[in-house]
């Protein structure tokens, strides 16, 4: 399902939890950006931010966000582009 809505129920579900979402949000050009307490970008905060939102975009981030915890060592970005 797409839009932010489908993004934000996913993300809500499937993400590591203590992440705030932002849809649609700032992925520094990107469909969709994971940033874990990272200098100039999101210092103190856990963002998973949804510029284009497309179940790859927010599969991704929320994969992605337990890659960045060390939880997972799944690719990232496993579910590949949005159309």
């Amino acid at each position: 399902m797409w839009g932010c809505a489908a993004a934000l129920e996913y993300l809500s579900a499937y993400s590591y939890p203590g992440f705030t979402f932002e849809c649609p949000g700032n992925a520094l050009g990107r469909e969709g950006m994971t940033c874990l307490n990272e200098a100039g970008v999101c210092p103190g905060e856990a963002i998973i931010a949804i510029a284009d939102a497309c179940p790859a975009a927010y599969m991704n981030e929320a994969s992605n966000s337990w890659v960045l915890e060390g939880r997972s060592n799944a690719p990232i970005d496993p579910y590949g582009t949005c159309p």
